[in-house]
């Protein structure tokens, strides 16, 4: 089957949408389609070569679509660019339309929506947040595709609930990239890998430290709780703005020498990253955003599975979407006491932390991004 995947994003791009539009791109491929990825004429700061940045293979092709960026025109405000720039986009994307064909189109965007449901074709229009402006035309949207893929239960009972037909709906989450952690890594060699500490247990977390803007994930309450547990920290990601501010936090609580931050690293390294730890965080603030309760799927979780690590993570509706008390311990979020609890728990039992993280391993074998997209495209008839 001839497959087109349409972004309304830089790719590559440094946030990890773009990592996921990688991998789904390469495991429809590897299931045997002709896979192509349509993507504005944007620039971004990443040169590197794509497949290699998000260390997928070679085996879709990416063609870009020249248009007007609104970015560079100094008579346009700038609060109007991204929706003048969209505008164009899809403009130039129907004329391409018009030049080609595909079995099916697969988009993660209402920007790129219209033009690939004019075309006739099957649309796959995947979710990771909804809009609150404009519902009615965004549900009759929904309806027309052949499938609408949400992340999570609780943003499919919202979507069900605004008017989208149910038998369209399926809830798939994020997956992981199985390869990269197959190779077993010496934690000994991990933490001298990264000048870490031989002799107490590494506490984790290895992603970025906010999402939409400025809304924190968490990352301060991990610092707070390592405070009060005889543990050292090890807190991979950026923005570099942030990560500041959380050497100052560190130096602030007189932890400093408990905590080793370090800059993101490429996913090739992601794996050696994760066997430094003895324990992964993922966290979360005490928050009513949609980020929080609704929509998130969080790829740095499937990545902690894949590296059997136990888990610590926050209570969320989404995050129980894929965890249980089998594969993880819990704490309310925003809670560092209840935090650092936990984290002591798995600390001073390493037998129970070690049958999370076996029950974890399991788990996610189901959930590599070939497993998740072959589910996809089967519930549609297409495979």
């Amino acid at each position: 089957m001839n497959i087109t995947y349409v972004t309304h994003t830089r790719f590559p791009v440094e946030r990890a949408h773009g990592k996921q539009i990688a991998h789904v791109c390469s495991a429809m491929a590897t299931l045997g389609h002709d896979v192509q990825l349509i993507k504005p004429s944007m620039t971004c700061s990443v040169t590197e070569d794509p497949y290699a940045y998000y260390g997928v293979p070679n085996n879709f092709q990416i063609q870009q679509i020249p248009h007007f960026n609104t970015s560079r025109a100094w008579w346009i405000p700038g609060c109007l660019n991204f929706v003048t720039t969209m505008h164009l986009y899809r403009e130039a994307l129907r004329a391409y339309l018009r030049t080609t064909t595909s079995d099916l189109y697969y988009c993660r965007s209402q920007e790129v929506i219209d033009p690939l449901i004019e075309t006739g074709v099957p649309v796959i229009l995947e979710l990771h947040t909804l809009p609150r402006r404009r519902i009615a035309r965004f549900v009759k949207r929904c309806n027309v595709c052949a499938c609408v893929v949400c992340l999570t239960t609780p943003m499919r009972d919202a979507l069900v609930a605004m008017g989208v037909e149910e038998g369209r709906v399926v809830v798939e989450g994020d997956a992981v990239d199985l390869s990269p952690f197959e190779k077993k890594i010496d934690p000994t060699e991990a933490k001298k890998a990264f000048g870490l500490p031989m002799d107490t247990p590494i506490i984790g977390y290895v992603g970025s430290f906010v999402t939409h803007g400025d809304l924190e994930k968490g990352v301060g309450d991990v610092i707070q709780a390592l405070s009060s547990t005889e543990a050292h920290g090890f807190v991979v990601g950026g923005p570099t703005k942030w990560r500041e501010r959380y050497q100052q936090q560190a130096a602030d609580l007189d932890i400093s020498s408990s905590i080793t931050f370090h800059d993101p690293v490429p996913a090739s390294q992601v794996p050696l990253a994760l066997a430094a730890c003895d324990i992964c965080v993922y966290p979360a603030p005490k928050s009513d955003h949609p980020y929080f309760t609704r929509d998130t799927s969080p790829l740095k979780l499937f990545e902690y599975l894949a590296a059997a690590k136990p888990i610590v993570a926050a209570d969320l509706p989404t995050v129980r979407d894929l965890l249980s008390e089998d594969t993880a311990m819990f704490y309310q979020p925003g809670n560092t006491d209840a935090l650092t609890n936990v984290i002591s728990k798995l600390i001073t039992d390493p037998e129970f932390a070690a049958k999370l993280a076996s029950n974890g391993f399991n788990l996610v074998q189901n959930h590599s991004w070939n497993n998740r997209m072959n589910r996809i495209l089967q519930g549609i008839g297409q495979n």
